[in-house]
């Protein structure tokens, strides 16, 4: 599940983690942990209706990873 993929991040178990196609409700609690952990949450791109690509890292890496995806999707 995605919550628990984030919550991961914010942990520490795993440095980043990327769903291109996952509705908004599905990154909310877990994003908000995962920005009390110091960790970055990021909606990449909107696709109409709730659905969004969005990026969870550990704040240390996300600007690197954000240019990488950006232009895919």
């Amino acid at each position: 599940a995605a919550a628990l993929d984030i919550c991961m991040v914010a942990s520490g178990a795993t440095d980043g983690y990327f769903e291109p196609g996952i509705y908004i409700w599905d990154t909310a609690a877990a994003d908000l942990v995962l920005r009390r952990a110091g960790g970055r949450g990021e909606i990449l791109k909107s696709f109409g209706g709730h659905k969004i690509a969005y990026l969870a890292t550990n704040g240390k890496i996300h600007r690197k990873i954000s240019n990488i995806l950006n232009p895919l999707i």
